[in-house]
């Protein structure tokens, strides 16, 4: 007893410790150099493709569906629930935490019990029942497979149909948004064994996208380019100026500007995340190059013109070593578009000289007479600001002079009258 003396005194003191703790505010956990601040860890999520997420996703269903049958949509519900943001919000917030605790409980009977049965009858031995005769199993699948390959033929015309017809459309925004939802949903859950020629499909898609962007440099008629104020007709810029979106006290409401000026940023921002996931998944160069393209474009709908030109010249990268002249095109007339939003002439004939050389390569008169046009115009706009920058530079040592020969005159008079 006296030899552990010592441990005894430490293990009541640090029971009395423990029986004399009380909550202190987060303030006070300064002095014990504690942290008072709740963190949480972040939690990496599995960034997966398309087409992976795809396969786990009717992996998840057919294991399901082999052990609970139609209550598999319950099941489905039930994940749902877990996952809703709108169960913490509840009405009744006292119901809130017993809802929560009831899900997870059942939830969790639910896994066991599908486990259980799994372990007595796993999932490869319940397909090898259903299967026994392998020939009839390998012709059954061969047979699916070949009507699903039939059918995704079928779409993939029907989607080119569709975007040809969206092209004669001289609507841009429309056919972007219909190559983004078809890309993104159906071409890109295909496999080899499906869609076979898929690369020359998106191949195509996006060729037929860029060609429509060219189609939008065209000379405008009836338009007078050497007035200023034509420079954003020339250049295909928007004319929609900053508001001012504050609302002050017997002015207009601008609460539904600011709404919409709000949704439209938020639209814009989530069509930038969707495009960079996309871009991580990306195996094919010229889809690589439409991604960057359009989120150069995006940040430059936005304003964010240095994002734009950043991501644009990553874009001609690409576009470089998928061997893309039109893509190279529609690019570097993008930053031309940039430098001519700024007044920047200089730069802007360095540009429009490299986009005349990929004009000249595509052979398209059309393209090389508006290149032309934009080159005529800025050596114009170019001149008469250095005409103008010269004539204030002459200005104003005349106007020292004038002033000296002044003081020297009031001088002189100084001098007769005295």
């Amino acid at each position: 007893m006296l030899h552990n003396r010592p441990l005894v005194l430490k293990l009541a003191g640090s029971r009395c410790a423990s029986a004399a703790f009380m909550p202190r505010p987060n303030w006070q956990l300064k002095a014990k150099r504690e942290c008072d601040v709740e963190s949480l860890g972040d939690k990496e999520k599995a960034d997966y493709s398309p087409l992976e997420r795809a396969q786990r996703r009717m992996r998840e269903s057919a294991y399901n569906y082999q052990y609970l049958r139609h209550s598999a949509r319950d099941l489905g519900m039930l994940k749902q629930l877990q996952t809703s943001l709108a169960l913490p919000h509840l009405p009744s917030q006292i119901s809130t935490p017993y809802m929560t605790e009831l899900l997870a409980e059942q939830s969790a009977i639910v896994h066991k019990f599908m486990k259980m049965s799994h372990s007595r009858s796993p999932l490869y031995q319940c397909r090898h029942e259903k299967c026994r005769g392998t020939q009839i199993c390998e012709r059954n699948q061969l047979e699916a497979l070949l009507r699903i390959e039939y059918q995704t033929r079928r779409e993939c015309f029907r989607m080119l149909r569709e975007v040809h017809k969206r092209r004669q459309e001289r609507n841009i925004e429309r056919l972007t948004d219909y190559v983004e939802h078809i890309m993104s949903t159906s071409i890109a859950l295909k496999t080899n064994r499906t869609l076979p020629w898929k690369w020359e499909f998106v191949n195509e898609v996006y060729n037929i996208l860029a060609l429509a962007h060219t189609d939008r440099c065209a000379v405008p008629k009836n338009v007078d380019f050497l007035d200023l104020h034509n420079h954003s007709t020339l250049y295909l810029l928007t004319t929609e100026r900053a508001r001012d979106l504050s609302v002050s006290f017997g002015d207009r409401n601008n609460y539904a500007e600011i709404d919409r000026e709000e949704a439209r940023q938020s639209r814009m921002v989530k069509k930038i995340e969707r495009l960079c996931s996309r871009l991580k998944h990306s195996r094919f160069g010229i889809e690589r190059t439409y991604l960057k393209f359009e989120i150069a474009r995006c940040h430059f709908k936005a304003s964010h013109f240095d994002k734009a030109i950043i991501m644009a010249q990553k874009a001609l990268l690409d576009a470089g070593n998928c061997n893309s002249t039109v893509w190279r095109f529609n690019i570097t007339f993008l930053i031309c578009q940039v430098h001519a939003n700024f007044y920047r002439f200089r730069r802007l004939g360095e540009t429009l000289t490299r986009a005349s050389h990929l004009a000249e390569r595509l052979h398209s008169p059309k393209l090389r007479a508006y290149v032309a046009l934009c080159q005529a115009v800025n050596e114009y706009q170019l001149n008469f600001a250095r005409h103008r920058e010269a004539e204030q530079n002459f200005k104003g040592p005349r106007r020292k002079q004038t002033s000296y020969s002044s003081i020297e005159s009031a001088d002189r008079t100084e001098e007769i009258f005295h």
